[in-house]
């Protein structure tokens, strides 16, 4: 399954290569490039190839610094920037703190998007800001109070910076108005409550 996966995506940045030489002012094409080449990356970082890893993870920065250089307005170029970064930090988590700094660049462009809040809080909590975190998940919610995803996130964060209140608070939220009575969030409430039961008796 590994092999036909790499297949598959060899076979994409060979495509796009081509395309690249038939229209080499197409930012599109480099944008497509810079995600099958930081898959690429991933999948030779998990085998054992640092060295093709690196190759690839370079060539995947230079075509998504292409596609911006070519449009540097197109919302869509830095989510897939972002997405690259991503990966890549499967393999090496300096590269959240670009994947930051690309999620801000996107939110300057379209401030009210809270999708790009809420992975930009997933990043912050990746890299240990858990205060910015928090932030950029509650401006999700503002932005989009139905967030399923985004609110839990919240609730988990709200936990595990001993806010137990704020975090019983979203999961009641989501029982009541999003996922009424599921069961999952019911039991998770639950451990939130005894938790902060527990702390309040240690005090």
């Amino acid at each position: 399954k590994d092999q036909q996966f790499e297949s598959k995506y060899l076979q994409a940045s060979e495509s796009l290569q081509e395309a690249i030489k038939a229209s080499p002012k197409e930012a599109i094409y480099y944008d497509e490039l810079s995600d099958v080449y930081s898959v690429l990356a991933f999948q030779y970082d998990v085998v054992g190839r640092k060295d093709v890893s690196n190759q690839l993870a370079e060539a995947a920065i230079e075509n998504s610094n292409y596609a911006l250089i070519l449009n540097p307005r197109h919302l869509n170029f830095y989510k897939t920037r972002a997405r690259v970064f991503l990966v890549l930090a499967q393999s090496d988590k300096k590269y959240y703190t670009d994947a930051e700094h690309t999620l801000l660049s996107a939110i300057e462009l379209s401030p009210n998007d809270a999708k790009l809040y809420y992975n930009l809080g997933l990043v912050q909590k990746e890299m240990g800001k858990l205060k910015e975190a928090q932030e950029s998940l509650e401006k999700t919610v503002y932005l989009k109070p139905n967030y399923l995803k985004a609110r839990s996130e919240l609730a988990y964060l709200y936990a595990e910076t001993k806010q137990p209140e704020k975090s019983l608070g979203q999961f009641d939220f989501i029982i009541n108005h999003l996922a009424v009575n599921d069961p999952e969030y019911l039991n998770m409430r639950k451990n939130v409550e005894a938790t902060a039961s527990g702390i309040l008796n240690d005090n």
